[in-house]
């Protein structure tokens, strides 16, 4: 967040540099607000340029097997534009080579899901996954029986196209 707070301040003081040239050749037949109003477009259009890139190149780095299920598009009143073309903010995703599968329960598959949200640390969500069901448990405070079997009490039911069970599945 830092350092976008930085790029913003940079792109400000460039763009007003531009502008302050350009004043300057063609000695002062421009008006000198130019100058300010370059460093606020400037700062503008790349806070808007950087908000509706982040998920694009959020998802561009994520590692081989990585599957994203799910973007959560929002508009802010702060970002009017937003209401016209909604920002993606979060998303979530899953390690599909890293699913464990247990020969003797062929049925369940134990997954790591990722919460991703701009300007926040990625949340990690071991989650267990029962294709035959279908349906989901987060599991990161579950316990296990003798066969290696989470013990779950709360199940969320899920449809076959749900994305987690499409992913996972399939």
């Amino acid at each position: 967040m830092l350092l976008t707070y930085f790029v913003v301040v940079v792109v400000g003081l460039a763009c007003g540099g531009v502008a302050l040239w350009l004043r300057l050749i063609t000695r002062g037949r421009l008006p000198r607000w130019i100058i300010l109003a370059s460093v606020a477009g400037g700062m503008l259009g790349y806070t808007i340029y950087s908000e509706y890139t982040w998920y694009e190149h959020t998802a561009a780095q994520l590692d081989e097997g990585i599957v994203v299920l799910r973007t959560i598009d929002r508009s802010f009143m702060y970002q009017p534009w937003s209401y016209a073309v909604p920002i993606t903010k979060q998303f979530t995703a899953v390690d599909q080579l890293g699913a464990l599968r247990n020969p003797e329960q062929p049925g369940l598959v134990l997954a790591d899901v990722f919460l991703f949200a701009r300007f926040a640390p990625v949340i990690s969500l071991p989650m267990l996954v029962d294709c035959d069901a279908p349906r989901r448990a987060d599991i990161a405070d579950a316990d296990f029986d003798e066969n290696g079997v989470p013990t779950v009490d709360a199940w969320i039911d899920l449809t076959t196209d749900d994305p987690l069970i499409q992913a996972l599945c399939q």
